[in-house]
């Protein structure tokens, strides 16, 4: 019995001070819109809120290592000055991008000999037109058309070689540069 009192009891004064409450509630609003001088709640502006995102730098320790399988390392087969950088160390690069270009004295030692192979081709061209003339008119025999036609076959090959030479270095023959390219995209950086 003493419990139910005690229960009733209760619940009057959480009513009691509950209406209480709400009457002090609206006392306490009024008194906080008094809170605000007049000059600084004059400049206030709402607004609708926008999502956006924000870019934050992190400094973190810690140890970079990379995928052996992946790394790509190149040494020049021909020696020379850097001309021109396109990159600085880890800049992230596609494949076939220009990394830099290098003059060296093999280039030019290569387009001196792409001309002669040239030379060579037009030489084996003159003399196959020659020999197959004489051939028809019976002046020149099998074996010398045969000759004639494998010797502008052997300039063609030559010429074909040095051109994959400087395609292997990466040169460009008319700028005389030899041209560095990263053969798959990547990170780049120097192992020491």
């Amino acid at each position: 019995m003493k419990n139910k009192i005690k229960i009733e009891t209760l619940a009057f004064l959480i009513l009691f001070f509950g209406f209480l409450g709400c009457k002090n509630e609206e006392q306490i609003i009024e008194k906080e819109a008094c809170l605000l001088q007049e000059e600084f709640a004059n400049n206030l502006s709402f607004g609708n809120l926008i999502e956006t995102h924000s870019k934050v730098e992190l400094d973190l320790t810690g140890h970079v290592s990379y995928d052996e399988e992946e790394l790509y390392t190149f040494q020049s087969l021909v020696t020379g000055i850097v001309e021109k950088t396109y990159f600085k160390l880890g800049d992230y690069v596609e494949k076939d991008d220009i990394l830099l270009e290098i003059r060296s004295s093999a280039m030019g030692e290569y387009r001196h000999s792409l001309s002669m192979a040239q030379a060579d081709i037009d030489l084996a061209i003159r003399n196959l037109e020659s020999v197959q003339k004489m051939h028809e008119n019976g002046f020149a025999s099998d074996r010398e058309l045969l000759e004639a036609e494998r010797e502008l076959k052997n300039s063609r090959l030559s010429y074909q070689q040095i051109q994959e030479t400087i395609h292997l270095h990466g040169g460009q023959i008319e700028k005389g540069l030899l041209v560095i390219k990263p053969p798959n995209q990547g990170i780049l950086f120097i192992k020491i």
